[in-house]
């Protein structure tokens, strides 16, 4: 009871306890390439993580596209301007992508216009620490990947990948459906036990 002057007046607080988040385990030192999204018509989308306890400021960092086999860069994002905080991912999307991508994106690009026969590098101080596709080797529609392929599927880094890896190594990727927007903004990984 509250009672100010002559006047007094039952007053109900209710006080919400939640839980703050557990902090994330680093489970690595150097981002990579989380997730891909070769989708229809325009949806298409990059994802990048950081597995490490701090956050990593991108100077030097940079994305780019190797098209139909091509040896020479292609279109390219230089990523100096943004830092991605442990644990968290930075979503580099089509302008075009449905909201679903969209709402959870942080920067449009044209090095989403890929389809399932181009190489992606991630580029640190000119060079390459991990790469989606094969450079220089045009492979006709796709690669083959789990038991799908690189061309219209969301591809996922398999949760056991701490780090980045200069070789495209298929057994990394989970494949999904076409149009799989579920796991865009966020990654799971499990730390090596």
């Amino acid at each position: 009871t509250v009672v100010v002057g002559d006047l007094s007046e039952n007053v109900v607080f209710t006080v919400t306890v939640s839980e703050e988040p557990a902090p994330f385990s680093p489970v690595g030192t150097e981002i990579f390439i989380s997730e891909y999204i070769e989708g229809g018509s325009n949806n298409k989308a990059i994802e990048l993580f950081n597995p490490s306890g701090s956050a990593i400021t991108l100077t030097g960092y940079s994305l780019v596209l190797y098209s139909n086999g091509a040896t020479d860069p292609g279109n390219t994002i230089d990523l100096s301007d943004f830092t991605i905080q442990p644990g968290d991912v930075l979503v580099i999307y089509n302008s075009s992508s449905v909201s679903e991508i969209s709402d959870v994106g942080d920067v449009t690009s044209n090095i989403t216009y890929f389809n399932g026969d181009d190489a992606i590098a991630l580029v640190k101080d000119s060079t390459i620490i991990d790469v989606f596709g094969v450079i220089g080797e045009d492979p006709g529609s796709y690669w083959v990947v789990g038991d799908g392929n690189t061309k219209d599927h969301t591809l996922v880094r398999d949760p056991s990948v701490t780090g980045p890896n200069a070789t495209f190594t298929a057994s990394e990727w989970i494949v999904y459906d076409k149009d799989t927007f579920t796991y865009i903004g966020v990654h799971a990984v499990t730390p090596p036990s």
